[in-house]
């Protein structure tokens, strides 16, 4: 089925002052460990702590309020839009009406799920161990009525992994890497020669992917779709629990001892180096970025931390970020809505997973709205950014499915 993409843009070049990027402390308002944490804009998250409780913040993280007290610790969450999401723990629970009420979606079965991916509104994987102590993953594709058992994998020391669309995906039982290219009906394996448990996969395109865990902290780099896999010759001191890439250079992990140490560590050239980004005593298992510019870690004793390169922010900051994307995804096709001032000229650009552009708009003061038809564009992710001026004033991601 054909789908319209309508990305609205608000833009107030005068309302922002630009800083590198830095991580700041929010107060959570708790000193529960957070296990999970999902945002479905730059203001808009969800983060779930070991009693049952979903905190949600529409500002941002100025503010938190708990939201409903479910009966599982949310392990992991993953929404496709502000609505719509899942949790995931003993069993999978799903909410349709922004976290205020759940459903239970899968029995409650002995099984423990610890990482959940949403790939649309039908689609979702889940990955965790049975009552036998196997790694297991399902998938779903109609919206959690029904799951599908994908794999039992023969190692208890981790089950996670990362899917690029409904038929490609990674998985892990903490030694060995697998991979599918039909949905988990089969499976090939390549064994690691590391002897650390993989807590972590993330790919930036169907080539280039990320393996993080620990202990010391190691990650594992691959380029040619997870046929083999390259130790990044770094080692950190610390366990590294979860990773994220925002582009094809930058990417996040993030980890810690459990008990008086955590850290953040930090690529801007695709993994080859990283580099420590901040440290506290505190340990962090989840990281997400809704866009480049913005992420958030959470952790021990009600930790959230922050990424934000925007500095000085006057009050109407949610009419500055606020991008509102419906539907998506998308099939190529798109209207833009933007509205910056007048006598000012900015650009529209969309850019690849490999960080090529792709295609470029013209953007002139005052507010406006144009179309653009892009039915060659291949399924897949891709990200956009607005220039006014010379100064970046929004970018997230598209995702198109055919």
């Amino acid at each position: 089925m054909k789908k319209t993409f309508i990305l609205i843009l608000f833009i107030g070049l005068n309302t922002l002052i630009k800083a590198q990027g830095q991580w700041i402390s929010l107060n959570s308002g708790t000193s529960n460990f957070l296990p999970s944490v999902f945002f479905t804009a730059a203001d808009t998250g969800y983060v779930g702590d070991e009693i049952g409780n979903i905190y949600k913040t529409t500002n941002g993280g100025i503010s938190w309020n708990i939201i409903s007290t479910i009966p599982i610790e949310p392990l992991a969450l993953s929404f496709i839009n502000t609505n719509t999401g899942l949790a995931a723990s003993n069993y999978i629970i799903k909410t349709t009406n922004g976290g205020t009420s759940w459903s239970q979606v899968f029995p409650d079965s002995g099984f423990v799920f610890n990482n959940i991916q949403m790939l649309d509104k039908d689609t979702a994987v889940i990955f965790g161990f049975d009552n036998t102590y196997y790694g297991i993953a399902f998938i779903t594709d109609n919206g959690g009525n029904t799951w599908t058992r994908i794999a039992k994998f023969p190692s208890a020391l981790s089950c996670t992994g990362f899917f690029l669309n409904s038929k490609k995906g990674f998985a892990t039982d903490g030694l060995t890497i697998y991979k599918t290219i039909d949905g988990g009906s089969n499976w090939m394996s390549f064994p690691t020669s590391w002897t650390n448990v993989i807590n972590s996969i993330f790919f930036i395109n169907p080539t280039d992917g990320f393996a993080a865990g620990g202990e010391p902290g190691k990650i594992l780099r691959t380029t040619n779709s997870g046929t083999s896999w390259a130790d990044i010759n770094e080692s950190f001191s610390s366990p590294l629990y979860s990773i994220f890439f925002t582009s094809q250079d930058t990417g996040y992990a993030c980890g810690g001892t459990g008990f008086n140490s955590g850290t953040i560590i930090k690529t801007n050239d695709s993994g080859l180096t990283w580099s420590q980004a901040t440290s506290t005593i505190q340990t962090f298992y989840c990281i997400h970025f809704p866009n480049a510019n913005t992420g958030y870690t959470v952790g021990t004793n009600g930790t959230i931390l922050k990424y934000t390169t925007v500095m000085g922010i006057q009050d109407n900051i949610s009419d500055i970020d606020n991008t509102i994307v419906y539907p998506n995804p998308n099939n190529g096709n798109m209207q833009v809505s933007y509205e910056i001032p007048e006598n000012t000229n900015g650009t529209f650009e969309v850019d690849n997973l490999m960080g090529e552009k792709l295609f470029s708009y013209s953007l002139f003061g005052g507010k406006n709205t144009f179309s653009i038809f892009r039915s060659e564009l291949e399924q897949g992710i891709y990200f956009y950014r607005a220039m006014a001026g010379n100064r970046q004033i929004a970018a997230d991601k598209i995702v198109v499915i055919k």
